[in-house]
């Protein structure tokens, strides 16, 4: 075989042709296995995603009336709540304006008679009693109560209603009930309910005397229930 024909053979068969010994050795060439270099491929960034919030728009404050106005009554058994609504004023309220004012509010549940109605040094608010009746006989003074802020609304009014005894079905005199505190000079004596040193409303007698001193000129007060003649309750002046 020709010797140019031998190298035509082994390039053909990817023969390596290595001299040694003047003999050449054929050794087989290894095939390219490595991986053809491949460009990495970069991801497309994603759009951001937007959130919409919602614009709140704020709800208008309803408008105060320009009169005092019962917006609510709230009652928990022994105690009714009114929720009175009135636009403010712009000229702290005096003892004329005060007093209008609690009697139109009062108007508006009923109550047109005031026990009185001052202001409280200590928050300038103007503080109204009124009157009022269970069966016929007057309740005692404080148990309703109207608090008027100085510029005119108002901060709390509340009426009692208990809990209470039953009126007596016959009521003592007030001799009787003068005869209980034979100590005691009465100076004044009214009938009506009040709770007296107990946890429910009874009719008693309310005496008092405003004189000091013991013995006979004993001064102070005392509750008499009206229906048994019993003491509920006693308080010296001091």
């Amino acid at each position: 075989m020709g010797w140019k024909v031998a190298m035509a053979l082994i390039v053909a068969t990817g023969l390596i042709v290595t001299a040694c010994g003047g003999s050449p050795a054929v050794t087989p060439t290894q095939p390219n296995t490595k991986s053809p270099l491949v460009s990495p491929s970069i991801a497309a960034t994603p759009e951001p995603t937007v959130i919409t919030t919602p614009m709140l728009t704020p709800s208008a404050s309803p408008t105060l009336p320009t009169s005092p106005t019962l917006t609510d009554v709230l009652d928990d058994g022994t105690t009714t709540t009114y929720i009175i609504k009135v636009l403010p004023v712009a000229t702290p309220l005096d003892e004329t304006t005060a007093t209008a004012r609690a009697r139109e509010i009062g108007g508006l549940v009923g109550l047109t008679e005031m026990f009185d109605i001052y202001q409280d040094p200590t928050d300038w608010t103007w503080r109204a009693h009124f009157v009022q009746e269970w069966d016929g006989i007057p309740v005692v003074s404080g148990s309703v109560e109207l608090d008027i802020r100085p510029d005119g609304t108002v901060d709390r009014f509340y009426r009692e209603t208990g809990p209470r005894a039953a009126r007596p079905s016959k009521l003592i005199t007030k001799a009787q009930a003068e005869r209980a505190v034979p100590r005691m000079k009465v100076d004044d004596a009214q009938l009506q309910w009040d709770r007296a040193g107990t946890e429910e409303y009874h009719v008693v007698w309310f005496l008092r005397h405003t004189g000091i001193g013991g013995g006979p000129d004993w001064g102070g007060a005392a509750w008499i229930d009206a229906g048994t003649g019993k003491i509920l309750q006693m308080a010296s002046v001091s």
